[in-house]
């Protein structure tokens, strides 16, 4: 998907440790894709993960994409950004997919459904 689009420098927001996001860095490159930029929260479990409020979200989200990447990767599937992704599209001018949302897409392409759920979830949902 990001390839599809040209993306190649990243800006990853999570709420992992810096141990955990270098391992991400380090798929990440492996597949020709930079991590241009970073905001990590330093959690270790699911339950706090799930519990990060999308008001902290978007102030990651929003540091991040002053090193202007060419995609906002909000990278946990048990961390909510897809509902702040159309915010900080529209503040920003920069997609900002969530990784359950890309499941989720996937999902729906692998069942054959190419409807989206709308642009709620920003672009990447919207079929932009």
């Amino acid at each position: 998907m990001m390839q599809k689009h040209g993306f190649r420098r990243i800006g990853l927001v999570t709420p992992y440790t810096a141990a955990y996001q270098a391992r991400l860095h380090a798929g990440f490159a492996a597949e020709g894709w930079e991590v241009a930029g970073e905001s990590m929260l330093g959690m270790t479990d699911n339950l706090s993960y799930a519990s990060v409020p999308f008001a902290r979200i978007a102030e990651q989200a929003r540091e991040v994409a002053a090193g202007k990447p060419d995609l906002l990767l909000a990278w946990c599937t048990n961390y909510a950004a897809a509902p702040v992704a159309a915010q900080i599209e529209a503040e920003t001018g920069i997609p900002f997919w969530d990784a359950t949302a890309l499941g989720v897409l996937a999902g729906l392409e692998a069942a054959g459904v190419a409807e989206r759920p709308g642009a709620a979830w920003g672009s990447l949902m919207a079929g932009i």
